[in-house]
């Protein structure tokens, strides 16, 4: 029930117009492993989680709840068929979008964040 109401409460703001992003540096590893115990905990270590993280950028920057939002979304929900990709490098998002596609799920791509908001909001990924 939970996980309904902050998603109902995200898709409020985004439909508001007063999403913030809030993008500022962040450990990607140490962010990482936190997200994979707060799902392990939440689900009572039912939903198994692999966490490999051989390449990292030494640099990173996000919105820390943002991308928390996203990832638990992703780690403890149902399967899912549409992804949004959201990535201003234009190799790395034709590799994400290949990736995704081979695994089975159709990706959609956004260059940037406003654009992401628009197909999140035309697309409704699931």
């Amino acid at each position: 029930m939970d996980r309904l109401m902050d998603e109902v409460l995200l898709l409020s703001k985004v439909e508001a117009g007063k999403m913030e992003f809030k993008p500022e540096p962040l450990d990607l590893a140490g962010f990482c492993e936190r997200v994979v115990q707060e799902i392990l905990s939440a689900t009572n270590h039912q939903v198994p989680i692999q966490l490999e993280m051989d390449r990292l950028p030494a640099h990173a920057c996000g919105d820390e709840n943002l991308l928390r939002h996203i990832f638990t979304n992703l780690c403890s929900g149902g399967p899912m068929k549409k992804i949004l990709v959201i990535e201003d490098d234009e190799q790395t998002r034709s590799n994400l979008a290949t990736i995704l596609t081979m695994e089975g799920y159709q990706a959609i791509i956004a260059p940037n964040g406003r654009s992401g908001v628009e197909l999140a909001l035309k697309e409704m990924p699931t």
